[in-house]
């Protein structure tokens, strides 16, 4: 059986669309990609039929066809968009204090 090689510089944005490749089919949506001190690229997902289900994948799963069919996919002016914020803060929702 053959498999499509990952790309080394597979680039994963906010907003893009996976299909699961299981039975399951669920289509994911990415929330957010960053780049955590000394790891490799991770981006939140979550499924469109439970948006508060968020999990934490490394971004070159969405690249490999086993896991992940893309659906809906683009890049903003060739550059991944990226934040290098904690896992679980999104910088949009954090409020100044009062």
């Amino acid at each position: 059986m053959l498999f499509k090689a990952v790309k080394k510089d597979f680039h994963v944005a906010p907003g893009n669309r996976y299909r699961k490749s299981d039975d399951t089919e669920l289509v994911w949506i990415i929330k957010n990609v960053y780049t955590p001190s000394g790891f490799e690229k991770h981006a939140r997902a979550y499924p469109t039929n439970d948006p508060s289900d968020v999990r934490l994948y490394a971004a070159s799963v969405f690249g490999d066809v086993r896991f992940f069919d893309p659906i809906h996919v683009q890049v903003q002016d060739g550059r991944g968009s990226e934040s290098k914020g904690p896992a679980f803060a999104e910088p949009a929702t954090l409020k100044p204090a009062e």
